[in-house]
């Protein structure tokens, strides 16, 4: 029994510590707290988070801005490229239009070379044309009369028609009849390109170059866009060569070149090169 109350006294005491401590005047010790340690642990690891965050995020923004620097480099590098095509390209067409004005020059020199050849084509009638005709025998005149007109109900075609078709059969001098008659009658027709440069040839073909010459320099200068004046000038290149005047050749075949590139490599190639063999030229 004095156990029990021993107990139940002691149980009392210390149940009423701070009443008693109170009474003493001792101070209360504060209560424990067992949570504080792991919430200081989780506050010291938000406040790591959050500091490799801001790093990271310093890092990011630094690498944008090294970014944005070599792309602003790259930027500036391309400029000075642009801007040096620019240049290369104004300096080309500058020197382009330079050869230009000197390609023009030099042509406008040949045309009034070429004009100063003093190779006037002769205007005679067709009547003195036909008074000089040759003595054909009996098998020439059968062999001419052989020769078909054309009736295609074009009369001017027709008299082209024909007069190539002497030339194709070797009457020389009645194509340079017919062609001349075709020449006076239709100064304006489609064909006359055609008409003077073969009248040229029949003259050439029959051993007269020097005739020849004023016809095919007269095609030439008559339309430098017609059918067959590019064919005319190198014609003319070839009739100085044959009578030994190498210089206006030369003067033709730098003309036919410096107009007619594209046929000087092309249709009339083969005929370009066989005369710039014949002949020695400065260019």
């Amino acid at each position: 029994m004095r156990y029990r109350h021993a107990v139940f006294a002691m149980v009392l005491m210390f149940a009423s510590v701070p009443a008693y401590a109170q009474w003493v005047n001792v101070p209360v010790p504060p209560p424990i707290d067992f949570g504080a340690p792991w919430r200081n642990l989780q506050a010291a690891q938000q406040t790591q988070a959050a500091q490799e965050q801001a790093r990271a995020a310093q890092a990011q923004a630094m690498a944008l801005q090294q970014q944005a620097y070599l792309q602003q480099q790259q930027l500036q590098v391309q400029r000075q490229q642009l801007e040096l095509q620019l240049q290369q390209q104004r300096q080309q067409l500058a020197l382009q239009r330079q050869q230009l004005a000197v390609g023009q020059a030099q042509q406008l020199s040949n045309a009034q070379q070429l004009s100063n050849t003093q190779m006037n084509v002769p205007r005679q009638p067709t009547s003195s044309i036909i008074r000089k005709m040759p003595d054909r025998d009996s098998a020439g005149r059968a062999a001419l009369a052989a020769i078909p007109r054309s009736l295609s109900g074009d009369n001017a075609e027709d008299e082209y028609t024909y007069g190539y078709r002497l030339w194709e059969a070797g009457f020389f001098a009645e194509a340079r009849q017919q062609l001349t008659r075709f020449a006076e009658l239709y100064p304006h027709h489609s064909r006359i390109s055609y008409g003077r440069n073969l009248l040229g040839r029949a003259y050439l073909d029959d051993g007269k170059p020097k005739e020849a010459a004023p016809w095919f320099l007269r095609n030439y200068q008559a339309d430098k866009q017609g059918a067959r004046a590019a064919d005319s000038l190198l014609y003319l290149a070839e009739t100085m060569i044959t009578v030994g005047d190498a210089n206006r050749a030369c003067i033709a075949l730098d003309e036919f070149y410096e107009t007619y590139e594209a046929l000087a490599i092309g249709r009339l190639s083969e005929q370009y090169g066989r005369n710039r063999q014949q002949v020695r030229c400065k260019f």
